[in-house]
């Protein structure tokens, strides 16, 4: 941009300042240049880190909205308009399993296979963006489930790197009608809350 201005102006030369020696426009380049790394930048830094500083308070966190059944709803919306439900999903039968576990149990051994085939073998239908060291930990328990019981903790790793991906959508859940939605029935919510007290 400073060079196309500096190409039109030294090519034009209004009122022949450069012709008789007066100005040269090479300087206005060399100010603009000056003033927009020196200005412009260390500006736009300053303002981008305050407003970031001044909307922590301002939304809430992923487990706050995860707490209510419409959070849960509405996110769930959210993560289906961009594709990505099936970390949802993963999360929500993770934690009922995690909270269902009863070591030994046959019932936890067939619930603990079907996560694993439905969500995290290579190729299934809502295989979630783990990494594969992962995956293969996780597959482990399952080859060793005739011999011995899952362990309580065996999906916890894989819980937390879908919690950090569903956490990449939060600035965009923000910004949608669905959180508007959120917001609105919380604050409903809480309203009511304060009446019947």
């Amino acid at each position: 941009m400073f060079f196309f201005g500096w190409l039109i102006l030294h090519s034009i030369d209004p009122g022949n300042l450069e012709e008789s020696g007066k100005w040269s426009w090479n300087y206005l380049v060399v100010g603009m240049g000056f003033s927009f790394f020196f200005l412009t930048i260390p500006l736009q830094l300053y303002y981008s880190y305050t407003s970031e500083r001044s909307l922590d308070g301002m939304y809430p966190d992923l487990p706050k909205i995860l707490q209510s059944h419409s959070g849960r709803e509405l996110f769930k919306a959210h993560l289906a308009q961009e594709f990505s439900v099936e970390n949802f999903l993963f999360w929500q039968y993770a934690t009922m399993w995690k909270n269902k576990y009863k070591k030994g149990s046959k019932k936890t051994a067939v619930n603990y296979s079907r996560i694993f085939y439905t969500f995290l073998e290579s190729g299934c239908t809502l295989q979630i963006n783990v990494s594969h060291a992962i995956q293969q930990r996780v597959g482990k328990h399952l080859e060793r489930l005739n011999n011995s019981a899952v362990p309580n903790d065996a999906l916890d790793e894989c819980v937390e790197e879908v919690i950090g991906l569903m956490s990449q959508s939060l600035s965009r859940f923000y910004r949608s009608d669905l959180y508007e939605q959120y917001r609105k029935h919380v604050v409903g919510h809480s309203e009511n809350l304060n009446h019947s007290i």
